[in-house]
Order: C-alpha cells, then sequence, then structure tokens
C-alpha cells in the first residue's frame, strides 16, 4: 500500500517527526517510500532509529543492516544499530561491530566510541569502558552517551555520590532527552532507594520515551509500595499504551492485579509468562505468591522451590515457600525450609 494521507511527507518532515515522538506516522511513512524505492538508503536508516524508538530492536536491527547494505555512511547507522544488538542482550557483539570504524566528523566518532563504551560497560568491562567514554568526550565533549556512561561507572563504584554533579550538569544541558531521567532516577534510587523523586524522575523518561518499560515499572513499584492501586493503574495504562506486547507489561499487570485481589487475572499473565520464560526468578516468585493466595498451595510450592533454586540466598522465596508448606500442613518440611534462616538469625 502507498501513501494515502496527501502528499507523502519528505524525509526532513519525517524526521520531524520523530522529533515529535509521532513514531507510527514517519514508520508508516517511511515504509510507503521503501515501497517504490527498496535501496532508499536514508530512508532505511530512519526507519531502523524509528523502530528503535518504539524498542522494537530486532526490526529495527533487520533495517538498519539493510541500510548499510544499502551504502548508507557506516559512521551513522552503526551507532544506532549498535543500540539495536544491546536491546536485544547482544552487546558481545557490539566490539567487533564497531572494530576499525571511524567516523566523518568529531560528532560521528564520538558516538561510535560512545556506543562501544555503553556495550563494554554492559559486558562488565569497566576499564575498556572507561577508556572509550573518554575517548568520546575527547573528540566531543558534549556527547550525551558517553557522559551517561561515566556518571553511570561512578554510580556503581564505591563512591556513587560523586555521580551526582555528572547528572546535575546533564539535566542542565540536556532536560528533555530521556537518557538523562533514567540516569537521573537510577542515581537517586541508588543513594535513596525508590523514593518519591527517583519516581518522579523515572516518570519524566517514561513521558519522554513511552516504550521505556523499566521507567514505567518503576513508577508503578513505587505507587504499589505506598498501597495507591490507583495511580499504579494510571502509569500502567500508559505503558500498555506504548508497549502493548512487551512482557513486562504483562509482568506489571500481574503485580497491579494481585495488589488489587484480582487473583485469576494475575494467575493468567503469570502463568503466560512462565511459559515463555520458565526460569525467570521475578516471575517464579509471583507465580507462586498468587498461588499461594489462591489457596493452590502444590503449584505454589513448584514454583517457589524452583525459585528458591534459582536463587538460594534470596529470603523472600525461601519465606514464602515456608508459607505454602505450612498452610498445606507440612510443617516438618516448612522448618526444614526455614532453618537456613533460623540458623543465620542465631
Amino acid at each position: 500500500l502507498g501513501w494515502i494521507h496527501g502528499p507523502r511527507p519528505t524525509l526532513d518532515e519525517v524526521r520531524q517527526l520523530l522529533a515529535a515522538g509521532d513514531t507510527e506516522t514517519a514508520v508508516v511513512a517511511l515504509k510507503s517510500t521503501l515501497q517504490d524505492d527498496p535501496q532508499h538508503a536514508d530512508a532505511r536508516t530512519l526507519l531502523g532509529q524509528a523502530l528503535l524508538g518504539r524498542d522494537d530492536h530486532a526490526g529495527a536491527e533487520l533495517e538498519l543492516r539493510r541500510a548499510l547494505d544499502a551504502g548508507a555512511p557506516h559512521d551513522q547507522v552503526l551507532p544506532l544499530l549498535a543500540e539495536a544488538l544491546m536491546g536485544q542482550g547482544k552487546a558481545s557483539q557490539v566490539p567487533s561491530l564497531l572494530a576499525g570504524a571511524r567516523g566523518r566528523s568529531a560528532a560521528s566518532s564520538a558516538d561510535l566510541l560512545a556506543a562501544l563504551a555503553e556495550a563494554r560497560l554492559r559486558l562488565g568491562e569497566t576499564d575498556a569502558a572507561m577508556t572509550s567514554a573518554r575517548e568520546a568526550l575527547q573528540a566531543d565533549p558534549s556527547n550525551v552517551q558517553a557522559r551517561v556512561v561515566g556518571a553511570r561507572m561512578l554510580l556503581a563504584g564505591p563512591k556513587p555520590g560523586e555521580a551526582a554533579p555528572l547528572v546535575d550538569k546533564l539535566l542542565a544541558d540536556r532536560p528533555a532527552d530521556w537518557r538523562v531521567w533514567l540516569l537521573r532516577g537510577d542515581q537517586l534510587q541508588r543513594m535513596n532507594g525508590l523514593d518519591e523523586a527517583a519516581a518522579k524522575a523515572y516518570a519524566k523518561a517514561a513521558e519522554l520515551r513511552p516504550t521505556l518499560v523499566a521507567a514505567h515499572g518503576a513508577v508503578i513499584l513505587r505507587a504499589l509500595a505506598q498501597g495507591k492501586t490507583g495511580p499504579a493503574r494510571e502509569q500502567w495504562q500508559a505503558m500498555k499504551k506504548a508497549a502493548p506486547q512487551h512482557p513486562q507489561t504483562l509482568y506489571h499487570e500481574a503485580l497491579l492485579t494481585l495488589r488489587e485481589g484480582k487473583l485469576v487475572r494475575a494467575n493468567e499473565a503469570m502463568q503466560l509468562l512462565l511459559r515463555a520464560q520458565p526460569d525467570n526468578f521475578r516471575f517464579l516468585l509471583v507465580a507462586g505468591e498468587v498461588k499461594l493466595r489462591q489457596n493452590a498451595f502444590a503449584q505454589a510450592e513448584t514454583h517457589l522451590a524452583r525459585a528458591l533454586t534459582l536463587q538460594p540466598q534470596d529470603k523472600v522465596p525461601r519465606r514464602l515457600l515456608a508459607q505454602a508448606q505450612m498452610r498445606a500442613g507440612q510443617f516438618e518440611r516448612a522448618s526444614a525450609t526455614l532453618k537456613p534462616l533460623l540458623a543465620g538469625a542465631s
């Protein structure tokens, strides 16, 4: 199908649509352009960028590789492709992807180095990540991604308070950048836990990038911790609108409906999630709690025992498992389950 809404937007107009957050219209326009000219490298690149904007990392990877095949500039496409790979948990592929890549300008060189720094940070290669971040900032001191990486490294270190001036400066320089607000939320949570200030920062990040499920999730968790199911549901509705198929949307629906006492729906959501990820610790934990609330003690024990196997040092599944066993009349088994906690207390 071609463009049916009047004159098709030019690529400059598509860029404006993307900047305004109208990803869906941009995607339709770009696909229409590519039907007429499948080798249009700029349109392929923009389509990949648009798909990244709605967290379709696999689709973005496909389109960005096609953009490279169509002759798009490497220094323009590779940072985006690196983001698409990292979004799929493929950070290990990024260093080889960027090996030897050179930018046509200082800014594009910094983008390549910043992408490499983030990948190395995700891989736990902290020294290499710091080196790449410093090189990126030497090329372009204003590069946001490199500055965020540097701040995140301080947050993860023994003196997280040292990150505060960097985050403050980033917010002053880039007050409309979702990455900076996500960093602010992480910084505040690292220092003070998930308090009201951290939740507000996450809410701002989600407002700026509606598909940012991690930010939505943090706001929902804060609201639930305060017993505010109304605001939690409101945030979840925004999350569902932006990312209806994301597993985290379903997971947070389960948390919300569990708190609301809607156990049938909570159970349905958790069973769908476990079908896709049967060894996910958090999914098993919540599924076990749901079954416990439903008085399905044998099924609760199955989920919670598996969760405890995955993380034997975690006290929460151990306590819930013992509770399920006691309510089922299995007092000796419950005592054995609690024994490590009692030994630690003594």
